[in-house]
């Protein structure tokens, strides 16, 4: 079972978010694309993520794929921090200072 961290609201017409999940049973970290409530499509449905950069590095060519806007450094940057507090180990607490001093 995945679990889910707070999601990145890419458009709020549209209601479209962007979740950032790891699944602890194969270890993987994947993105998950919604839309008005409903899971459509989901970065690392078909190729395992063990880290979180292999990720992040290709998350803007799965958004436009769904016609959607690449992320902003800002953006990047909390779902980096989402998808390590997502695993719940220490890496995503040790995130957290750093991106509230970003900010």
């Amino acid at each position: 079972m995945n679990r889910i961290f707070a999601p990145l609201l890419l458009d709020d017409a549209a209601r479209v978010q962007l979740r950032p999940a790891y699944d602890p049973a194969v270890r993987a970290f994947s993105a998950e694309l919604w839309r008005d409530g409903e899971r459509v499509a989901v970065h690392g449905a078909a190729e395992r993520f063990a880290a979180t950069n292999p990720l992040l590095l290709t998350v803007d060519g799965f958004l436009a794929a769904h016609g959607l806007r690449a992320l902003s450094e800002t953006e990047r940057c909390e779902l980096r921090g989402g998808l390590l507090r997502v695993r719940g180990d220490a890496g995503g607490t040790a995130f957290v200072p750093q991106m509230a001093r970003r900010a």
